[in-house]
This record gives structure tokens, sequence and C-alpha cells, in this order.
């Protein structure tokens, strides 16, 4: 086992770039999708009427 990570350590190392890199990018879509917001201020936001923020 040890022997496999040695002789694919770069391999190895961009596969866990690109998971973490994919683990971010799905945690943001969840925390923005919990926002339930536009996140163009309240100004011009078409759902000012049913916005909790302002």
């Amino acid at each position: 086992m040890i022997a496999f990570f040695i002789e694919n350590w770069g391999t190895v190392l961009v596969s866990l770039f690109v998971l973490a890199a994919i683990a971010l990018i799905i945690r943001k879509m969840i925390k923005d999708r919990n926002n339930k917001g536009c996140n163009c201020g309240c100004s011009g936001c078409s759902m000012f009427d049913m916005c909790g923020k302002h």
C-alpha cells in the first residue's frame, strides 16, 4: 500500500485537491440554497415582499 502511494503521489495529490474543490463547491451551493435569497441587495430584489432580511 505504501509503495502505491510512493509511486503515484502526484496523482493522489491532484485527486485530493480536486475532491477538496468539489467539496467546497457543494458546501457553497448548500449554504446559498439555505440562505433563500438572491444575494443581489434588497433594493433591487424581485422577492422583496417575501424576504425576511429587510
